[in-house]
């Protein structure tokens, strides 16, 4: 296993209402001309403690793309002054944690649960061809606190991010680990030649079963500044 620590890559800004954000990611986009697609991600966030002062809003999510409108499905954890797109009334070193999905501009989401730091959050996308349609899990502690489902196209690409918006320059997204981050495709594809790193330091991305199923051991994003409003 080994350490990768590699450039930033920026995509398509999720929550295009709010004017300003620091992006760092981690993810992996299919060519849309084959037909794979991913059956099933799975991965436990570690809710890392509350910035202070709470000005601005921070995003984290993992998230999946569809090849049907651009559909983006989002498992969202959010912090802010009562501006996350869920309703959501948290404290002082609490967030909201809720799925949603942005298609063309337009929000659907499911419930907003409270999630405090330290919480672990495992969130699940799972793709049913058969039917078409998506569901999204988020579990604590082995149950499922909230989930929304429906037909948005087969995922061909999965991030993991942080944002912040409308935040002074001082402010910090604190670290925040993902472990145990699964993957499963239809048919076997090779992820190393895929992943971009971002700011994401990455341990033991490997393969077992012939390239169909692909696990990370921890995906840890470090302090990092916003960039300012």
């Amino acid at each position: 296993m080994h350490t990768l620590l590699i450039r930033i890559l920026l995509f398509l800004l999720p929550f295009s209402a709010f004017a300003a954000f620091s992006p760092a990611e981690w993810g992996f986009a299919l060519e849309e001309s084959i037909s794979n697609y991913i059956v099933s991600s799975v991965t436990t966030m570690q809710v890392p403690t509350h910035p202070v002062p709470n000005d601005g809003l921070r995003y984290l999510w993992p998230g999946t793309r569809t090849n049907q409108n651009d559909a983006l499905i989002q498992s969202v954890l959010c912090a802010g002054p009562d501006k996350c797109i869920a309703p959501c009334h948290h404290g002082p070193d609490q967030w909201c944690i809720f799925p949603a999905v942005n298609v063309s501009g337009s929000f659907l989401y499911g419930e907003s649960v409270i999630a405090s730091s330290g919480d672990l959050l495992t969130i699940e996308h799972s793709y049913d061809a058969s039917s078409g349609e998506i569901t999204q899990r988020v579990s604590r502690a082995g149950d499922v606190i909230t989930s929304y489902a429906g037909s948005f196209g087969a995922p061909i690409q999965y991030h993991i991010r942080f944002e912040c918006h409308d935040a002074p320059e001082d402010i910090l997204m604190l670290t925040t680990v993902y472990s145990n981050t699964t993957l499963t495709f239809d048919q076997p594809v090779n992820l190393t030649s895929k992943v971009e790193y971002g700011d994401a330091l990455t341990t033991g991305l490997e393969t077992t079963d012939g390239n169909k199923q692909w696990s990370v051991e921890e995906i840890n994003f470090q302090d990092s500044e916003c960039e300012g409003s």
